[in-house]
Parts: C-alpha cells; structure tokens; sequence
C-alpha cells in the first residue's frame, strides 16, 4: 500500500530527470546566437494535485485501502484460531508498528524538507546581503580593468583585488552555509531522537493491548475458524486497483509532459526545470500548464 500511495512522488521525481529540455524553437528564432537558453520551470506537486484526473488518485487509493484493510482483516479472523492467536497478534504487531513507523518517517521527511527550504531560505538572505557589498566593489574595478588605459602592473593589481573581493565573498557564503548545515542537522537529530521515543513509547503501549487482546480470545470459548476463501476476490481486487492507479498515475504525468512542452513551446523556453531548487532566473510556467488542463 505505502508503494501505491508513493507513486505519483516517484513519477513526480522521475518527470523532474527526464524534464523538458531544449523544447523552445521560438527562443531559437528571436535570441541572439549566443544568447542562453530561457529557462522556465514548473511545480511538479502543484500541478500534478491540480490534474484534473489527481482527485480519480485519491479515490482509488482509498478504495485499495479500503481492500487491504479488508484483506487484512480476513485474514487475521482466518488465522485466529487457538493455536494460532498469538501468531495473528504478532502480525497485527508488526503491522501497527510498520505503520506508526512509516508516519514518524513521513513526519521526518516533511521536517526535513522545511529545514532544507529555511537554509537555503537563510542562505539566500545573506547571499544577497553580501551581494549588496561586493557587487559594487566588483563591478567598479571590472569596469576600470576594461574602460581604462592601464598599465601591466596596474592591470594585475586590479584583477588580483577583484579575485580577492569574489574570494572572500565566497568564503563568507560557505562559511555561512557550514553553519547553517550544523544548525539543520542538530535540528533533525533532536527530531530524530523524539521519533525514536515516541516510536518506543508506542511499541509499549502496543505490546499491552496485544497482550490484553490475547487473554480476551483465550478467555472467550474460541473454537478455531477455518481460514476461507474471501480473501482471494479482495486480492484480485486489489490488484485490477493497483493496475488502475499506476495507469492512471502514468497517464497523469505525461499529461503534464505534454502541456509543459506546449507552454514551453509557446513561450520560447530552452528548458523547464522540474522539482529543482537552484539559483536561476526561471519563468515560472506552472499556472500555465494547469491552465491547459481546462482548454
């Protein structure tokens, strides 16, 4: 089930691998010859929650939940006989567990992202300050260095002031990207270390109710139940459903494949970039793209 759920973000990461490259033959009519491509870009989740075939998703996403909980449940009724009852509870167990594990996880991972947004956030900032302070030294002495009658020696000097202001510059920002990155990764150990706990604390509280749940079967007058045959339709099922999900998930991204190539060739774009975070002048085509899926 977790597969199933984690489609669309594998495909979303697949799309951004594979994205739109050297689609814009307006941009190659009108630029100059050695002018860079435009780049566009585009939000993979945004758009993809904005398909109008995402909501279709959802809905067999819960109908195959709804089958694996079904499942599931036949089973554990077919396996709890006398001999077999604690071997159920340990799978419910095992299964609880994987689930609580799996949401800490997910809760890790969301945290982790916005730790990864607020540096780069952060880094960005004081890039930009810096900018404010090097930039005009910079770009004063590169214009004298090339509108002015220098000599040699003056021109070495000019250049090596320039490579020392873009040398500290630099240093500045990694030296502020080090500390950052201390910062974030004390932040998700201590998150890490509170997943642990919590992940702990509910094995505890699990292994008492199965322990409680086992004296209550023990206790009733349990005659062993044969395990039946439901569960091979409920499996069937859930197969045809994870066939519909990965078809329809796979029609959904190369739907966006398509509008993004009609936008970025309607807009003159030499690339779109998907999912990346980089410092570049982008046009931001997602609207644009979701814009198609209503023509």
């Amino acid at each position: 089930m977790l597969r199933n759920c984690a489609r669309i973000a594998l495909v979303a990461f697949a799309f951004a691998s594979l994205v739109v490259a050297g689609c814009g033959s307006q941009q190659a009519k009108t630029a100059p010859p050695d002018a860079p491509p435009q780049l566009g870009a585009i939000d993979m989740e945004k758009t993809i929650k904005a398909h109008p075939k995402y909501a279709e998703v959802g809905r067999l996403q819960k109908d195959y939940a709804a089958l694996a909980a079904s499942l599931e449940a036949a089973r554990a009724q077919g396996a709890a006989t006398a001999a077999g009852m604690e071997q159920a509870a340990a799978k419910e167990f095992d299964a609880r567990m994987a689930a609580k594990k799996a949401e800490i996880g997910t809760r890790l991972d969301a945290a982790a992202d916005q730790v990864r947004r607020d540096m780069a956030s952060e880094l960005d900032a004081y890039a930009a300050e810096a900018d404010k302070d090097y930039q005009p030294q910079i770009f004063s002495l590169q214009l004298k260095l090339k509108t002015v009658q220098l000599s040699k020696e003056e021109a070495t000097d000019l250049q090596e002031q320039i490579d020392k202001l873009q040398q500290e510059r630099a240093a500045k920002i990694d030296a502020r990207r080090q500390e950052l990155l201390g910062k974030a990764d004390a932040t998700m150990k201590a998150k890490q270390s509170d997943g642990e706990k919590e992940l702990a604390a509910y094995a505890g509280s699990l292994q008492s109710e199965m322990a409680g749940q086992i004296a209550g079967q023990q206790a009733a007058a349990g005659r062993p139940a044969a395990p039946g045959q439901a569960g091979s339709d409920t499996a069937e099922k859930m197969a045809a459903a994870d066939r519909q999900i990965a078809a329809l998930q796979e029609a959904i991204v190369a739907d966006i494949r398509d509008k993004t190539a009609k936008v970025a060739e309607k807009q003159g774009l030499g690339a779109v970039l998907a999912g990346v975070k980089v410092n570049v002048a982008a046009v931001d085509i997602t609207d644009a793209v979701i814009a198609e899926f209503n023509k």
